[in-house]
């Protein structure tokens, strides 16, 4: 049984789609099929039902999918050992959102930099919806994002951190040195808001809506920099995560207006797909991910 075979089943079984897989590993479809074909003839099972140009796993596929996938992984586990870190070659993509690509993955890419020398990284950004879809179609490795705790049974969490948010202002805006602010006097101000479909803006606004209040920001714009010196000119109030402001605090920008109302935390999680094969890259990312502290 070639391994080569097991790694296009693995693509089939994920894509659902002969013709995708084929397109990916850079095959033609024919030899994809034939394949398939021998494996099934291998194991004496039918690994696939067709219904048209449907495709789906049979019993006996999902029982073969989780073998193969810990029999490339004991392969690349081997193969890793033999050959050392500093001679992996290859790439590594990594999806995210524009906060965390900012504020989080320069440090670690910085250390993976030391581990994998030679491993060409992308990075692709985009909301939260795009970058599963990106890594559901092995776009990405990795995705690292912003949200409400995920829990998905065709994903896995690596590593997950809880990021609280905050109003901030102009350090000497008056809102910042009273004690606890109501919401009605925040909304208020200028708002000056990261786009819908923020994680944070959408948590944001499912505390507001409770409080039967409405967001009716001044301005709305992805470049969270941007926002931030628009803040720090006194142009109004701004929500973001702790770890996008607290340098700005740091330096005497911003200061944390006292809300009395606490908004559920997002969390910085990051995962990828249960049906992917762990390069050595990914582990040392992952690994260096789950040492870092933020």
């Amino acid at each position: 049984m070639e391994f080569r075979n097991m790694k296009t089943f693995l693509r089939v079984a994920e894509l659902q789609n002969f013709t995708k897989a084929a397109e990916e590993l850079g095959y033609s479809q024919s030899t994809v099929t034939v394949q398939i074909q021998q494996l099934e003839q291998e194991l004496d099972v039918l690994l696939f039902e067709r219904i048209g140009k449907n495709i789906r796993l049979t019993e006996q596929g999902l029982a073969f999918r989780h073998q193969a996938r810990e029999i490339l992984h004991a392969v690349e586990q081997l193969e890793s050992s033999m050959k050392g870190t500093q001679q992996a070659k290859g790439f590594l993509r990594i999806g995210t959102v524009d906060s965390l690509c900012s504020n989080r993955l320069p440090a670690v890419l910085q250390e993976f930099r030391r581990y994998c020398p030679q491993i060409e990284v992308v990075v692709r950004t985009g909301f939260n919806e795009a970058l599963f879809d990106m890594a559901q179609k092995n776009e990405v490795d990795l995705i690292y994002f912003l949200d409400v705790r995920q829990y998905r049974d065709e994903w896995i969490k690596v590593t997950e951190k809880e990021e609280k948010a905050y109003f901030v202002a102009a350090a000497d805006n008056p809102l910042t040195s009273q004690g606890a602010v109501s919401l009605t006097e925040i909304l208020s101000q200028p708002l000056l808001l990261t786009e819908k479909g923020k994680s944070y803006r959408r948590c944001l606004e499912e505390e507001v809506a409770k409080e039967e209040l409405e967001l009716r920001p001044v301005l709305e714009m992805a470049n969270t920099d941007v926002l931030i010196k628009l803040v720090a000119s006194e142009a109004g109030v701004a929500y973001f995560p702790q770890f996008i402001i607290e340098k700005h605090i740091k330096d005497g920008q911003l200061a944390v207006i006292p809300c009395e109302m606490e908004a559920e935390p997002v969390w910085s999680q990051l995962v990828y797909h249960r049906d992917k094969l762990l390069t050595p890259q990914m582990k040392i990312f992952m690994d260096i991910m789950q040492k870092m502290e933020f």
